[in-house]
């Protein structure tokens, strides 16, 4: 895993590669929004925990496959609780904690997600936290996410990083599939002359249909 860290929204640097992202993480970022929106109104603390563990694993997922969250049944085990405008979520096994609230007023969607695991390997430990902002209506989805990485315990060198996501004018058919619209994200270690990269995918213009913003390509 990367170590994650303080994320800005800002424009790329002229210098920062543009590559390709994963579409699984993709298409994880923007299903979130319906998992939360159904678990609110079914009152499911159980749905809740699974999407709140997935909508943190996708921003990870779009530069780095092995970070795609799994399904259900891989998803580590904690309570949740939801009601018609919240959900929350707990999680503590040994130096592993997660802790979830996710908003949601009108059609807004508040997202504050915190990741920690003081001994995630022998020598380093990290804190991430993920917030955001996100209109997630039927029809459409706008917005950012902002990913933050920090190492809490380290014998390494080891530098803070950041992926800042944004959600553009994302429109969705009646199924809720993406039909047009925009995803970026922009990666950056934050050291000085720390390595930076990003990538768009473009949806559309008919369902499942994703196009490598460098070059146009079907994903």
């Amino acid at each position: 895993m990367r170590c994650l860290a303080l994320i800005v929204l800002v424009g790329c640097a002229a210098n920062a590669p543009d590559i390709a992202l994963d579409p699984q993480g993709a298409r994880v970022a923007l299903d979130q929004f319906g998992a939360f929106r159904a678990a609110m109104e079914n009152h499911d603390g159980a749905g809740g925990l699974v999407a709140s563990q997935r909508a943190h694993s996708a921003v990870m997922c779009l530069f780095d496959q092995t970070e795609c969250p799994g399904d259900a049944a891989q998803l580590k085990v904690g309570r949740a609780s939801c009601t018609e405008s919240e959900c929350s979520a707990h999680m503590g096994i040994e130096s592993w904690r997660f802790d979830a609230s996710i908003g949601l007023a009108d059609d807004t969607f508040s997202l504050h997600l915190t990741l920690m695991d003081s001994a995630y390997t022998q020598h380093v430990g990290y804190r991430s936290d993920l917030a955001g902002t996100v209109v997630a209506s039927a029809t459409r989805i706008d917005g950012a996410e902002q990913l933050t990485t920090q190492p809490i315990v380290s014998d390494l060198e080891s530098p803070a990083w950041s992926i800042a996501l944004t959600l553009r004018e994302i429109e969705l058919d009646a199924t809720g599939c993406p039909i047009g619209g925009t995803l970026f994200a922009h990666y950056r270690m934050l050291v000085d002359g720390g390595a930076e990269e990003h990538g768009t995918l473009v949806f559309g213009p008919t369902c499942d249909v994703l196009h490598d913003g460098r070059s146009g390509d079907l994903r």
